[in-house]
């Protein structure tokens, strides 16, 4: 735990170089099994959150409407005067795609512009386009 906090990547960066070294350099050495675990299950794993977890089932699916459908119902898309509005919880999200090559939903204009009519539609939030 103490290695994975001073390796994060929001980490000061002497603090990272410095625990890298002591992972790469002492860990490896001493407990060869335990550091490839740590790089394993700690340091290069990926967590996932529920809304995550739905938009990914969607695709694998194959049902890439219904997983931009979810990301709306979920929050993460606000379209405003410029697009769509920063998110953070969307940018992790579209990051988490691409490392597993899978296609971000919203990215498709078309497919984004029918998402924000059937918001509309149903009586959500009126959306600004000016």
């Amino acid at each position: 735990h103490f290695l994975e906090l001073r390796m994060d990547q929001h980490a000061q960066v002497e603090i990272r170089t410095y625990a890298t070294l002591i992972g790469s350099e002492i860990v490896r050495r001493w407990c060869p099994i335990a550091w490839e675990a740590f790089l394993d299950y700690r340091l290069h794993s990926v967590n996932w959150s529920r809304l995550e977890q739905e938009i990914i089932k969607a695709l694998a699916a194959g049902k890439r409407e219904e997983a931009g459908k979810l990301a709306l119902e979920f929050g993460l898309l606000s379209y405003g005067t410029d697009g769509l509005k920063p998110n953070r919880e969307r940018s992790e999200i579209e990051a988490k795609l691409k490392q597993l090559n899978l296609p971000i939903p919203w990215s498709d204009t078309s497919l984004l512009t029918e998402l924000m009519e059937i918001l509309a539609a149903k009586g959500g939030k009126k959306w600004l386009l000016e």
